[in-house]
């Protein structure tokens, strides 16, 4: 959709610095492709929020191959603080932890409902915090 103007680009033609993060594969659905051409400087995902864990990555690990929410906040966390701070920002996250029908369920987490819920629980207090 070369012709479509996305919320990124205005926002980039004002001077904003532009990411995206997604927790699973960039590539996947060719995100990179769409946000790179549509606004968007930076373009990460699962491969460059492991590059800086230790060897063993399985811990890091929830459903459909990403990383769970702790882990792509705390990623995010460090992308904030690298943003030049004279200059706004957007910067788009897309988590994993509730995505159906692979939910994933952190086990730091309380289980208050014993069902879902606790899932959407345990993501919304991962955000706020």
């Amino acid at each position: 959709m070369p012709q479509a103007v996305c919320f990124a680009e205005v926002l980039k033609n004002a001077g904003y610095q532009n990411t995206i993060i997604k927790a699973a594969d960039i590539t996947f659905t060719n995100a990179h492709i769409f946000s790179l051409t549509h606004g968007y400087n930076e373009a990460m995902g699962v491969t460059e929020i492991l590059a800086d864990v230790p060897a063993e990555r399985s811990s890091y690990i929830g459903t459909f191959e990403g990383v769970k929410d702790k882990v792509l906040l705390n990623f995010a966390k460090q992308k904030l603080a690298s943003f030049n701070k004279d200059k706004p920002f957007m910067l788009t996250l897309f988590s994993l932890d509730t995505h159906t029908p692979g939910y994933f369920y952190d086990n730091t987490c309380s289980r208050e409902f014993r069902d879902l819920r606790d899932i959407f629980m345990c993501s919304d207090k991962t955000i706020s915090e």
